[in-house]
């Protein structure tokens, strides 16, 4: 299964690592390396450039049973324009609609 591995940046300076567990048009769920606190105003980038950068907001956060992904993150996409708004629906198209014939982009762990 394939992963993408993300940045996320918030607060002034702080960065965490971790990689998308589920997308959709609204928000996305993701496994974290550190806890981000939760409301959150975060900017999600991909290591690999595969998804435009996108702003959103911690809405929700659980520890899990992981020895290195310890968090899972909820957050709310935040502030999506037409053009961010129809890459992320051609995003969640090409990698995984036609592979699996899903209406949404997950990733189970």
């Amino acid at each position: 299964m394939v992963k993408i591995y993300v940045r996320i940046a918030y607060a002034k300076s702080k960065k965490a690592g971790g990689y998308i567990l589920d997308i959709s048009r609204g928000g996305m769920c993701i496994a974290s390396i550190s806890k981000v606190p939760k409301n959150s105003r975060i900017i999600i980038m991909s290591k690999s450039d595969i998804l435009c950068a996108l702003k959103g907001k911690v809405v929700h956060v659980e520890k899990i049973n992981n020895k290195k992904y310890g968090y899972k993150l909820g957050i709310k996409l935040l502030l999506l324009n037409k053009d961010n708004r129809r890459y992320l629906e051609q995003f969640i198209s090409a990698h995984i609609l036609e592979k699996r014939k899903v209406p949404r982009l997950s990733f189970a762990y």
